[in-house]
């Protein structure tokens, strides 16, 4: 049973195969694609395919999402007696395929044939982070509605180092002139554009790119945390970033106590930067006491997460002192209480 289970696991993600694909020119500025996958010995799912095109040596348009259901697709308003490459591939679990690649050229423009005005791009496009999963983003159309058949929204994260690639770009459907968009990272930047199509298959270039940053989180907690005792009263405390910031972290917060049961508002708080990723816990008596940190992220305080037990031995050697780990304890609170303010 579990055997089979993983083989199927196993069959769902794999590598989609180069799919069928077809080209047919139907008039001097039309293409008509046809695309169907033959899976052979892969019985991977198709969540659908990634279509782009281009006019030989130009800019690739697109990708553009197409449903798996759909077969045929239509690529209108190209230009007369001009090559044209195509390029598809299959999409499984957000994983891309092999690309099917062909060219074919338009027809000459003949005496009679009807010319199409391009549909022009939906404008004035307004993003706004509304958590830091979510955006909502409206536009206006340059369409009347009842000639449209639905908008195409492309998002992807605001990549500066590496190479964006067809899989890393995402794609809603909306038959209304704004959307949420959800599933987003935190504290991250996002570009948005939007395409109108019609109930001719036709569709418009896609409109001008706009820009967002989501909202900032709760960050992760600090790890690898470290402490020494430095002399009879005083322990250095080191710790690295959190793994996941979610936002612009202005300083860490710790306190410590001699006596966890009393009120934070009692601890002895030290505020450290968030360029340094150290302190020095001062004038401390020879005795057990209890620390606790958190992080501060732009304006609001962050969340108690982790408790440390520092105990002092009776007798420090006069050298630094690395305690050893059975008298060093790290509790998870189980309930978060939010960080007081200081």
């Amino acid at each position: 049973m579990a055997t089979g289970a993983h083989a199927a696991s196993r069959a769902r993600h794999a590598l989609l195969p180069m799919p069928q694909l077809q080209l047919t020119v139907t008039n001097s500025t039309t293409i008509l694609v046809s695309g169907e996958m033959e899976f052979g010995a892969c019985t991977a799912e198709v969540d659908g395919f990634h279509l782009s095109y281009r006019k030989q040596n130009g800019e690739l348009l697109g990708p553009e999402l197409i449903d798996a259901r759909k077969t045929e697709h239509v690529l209108a308003d190209l230009e007369p007696e001009t090559w044209y490459e195509v390029v598809m591939s299959g999409i499984s679990q957000g994983v891309e395929g092999e690309s099917a690649v062909r060219s074919i050229q338009t027809w000459a423009w003949q005496a009679g044939e009807a010319v199409l005005m391009p549909l022009p791009a939906p404008t004035h496009l307004f993003a706004e982070p509304v958590s830091p999963t979510a955006i909502n983003l409206t536009w206006v159309g340059s369409v009347p509605p009842a000639n449209v058949s639905h908008y195409t929204i492309s998002y992807h994260l605001v990549q500066t180092a590496l190479p964006l690639h067809n899989s890393s770009i995402y794609f809603l459907n909306s038959t209304s002139t704004g959307v949420q968009i959800t599933g987003l990272k935190a504290y991250t930047l996002y570009e948005l554009k939007v395409r109108t199509h019609d109930e001719n298959n036709r569709h418009s270039e896609y409109s001008q790119k706009l820009e967002c940053r989501t909202l900032e989180d709760l960050p992760g907690p600090v790890h690898d945390v470290q402490w020494k005792l430095m002399n009879s009263s005083t322990v250095r405390i080191s710790w690295k970033e959190p793994l996941k910031v979610n936002g612009v972290i202005v300083n860490y917060t710790l306190a410590y106590s001699q006596h966890p049961a009393q009120p934070i508002a009692d601890w002895t708080k030290t505020i450290v930067p968030a360029s340094k990723l150290s302190t020095n816990l001062t004038s401390l008596k020879n005795n057990r006491y209890t620390l606790k940190y958190g992080r501060v992220v732009g304006q609001d305080r962050g969340l108690l997460l982790q408790i440390w037990k520092l105990q002092f031995p009776r007798k420090s050697a006069a050298n630094c002192l690395l305690f050893p780990t059975n008298q060093l304890r790290l509790h998870l609170i189980e309930n978060l209480i939010k960080f007081l303010a200081l």
